[in-house]
């Protein structure tokens, strides 16, 4: 994980559409109602994918720190 990087999703507005996870399937999981990020597998590699998925994010609800 790069040094520093956080991401968090609301839970409580994220509508489980899917986009974080088609965008970057190696952070993103949808589970149940809503998506999960599994940061421990965040690299150098895929944030540049994991920020797209939060900027396409239809209701705002990843953030990346």
């Amino acid at each position: 994980m790069s040094r520093g990087m956080k991401i968090t999703i609301d839970t409580d507005i994220c509508v489980g559409c899917g986009f974080c996870n088609e965008i970057c399937p190696q952070v993103f999981f949808i589970q149940g109602e809503g998506a999960i990020a599994v940061t421990n597998l965040m690299s150098s590699e895929n944030l540049e994918s994991a920020k797209e998925a939060a900027e396409k994010c239809p209701v705002d609800a990843i953030r990346i720190e």
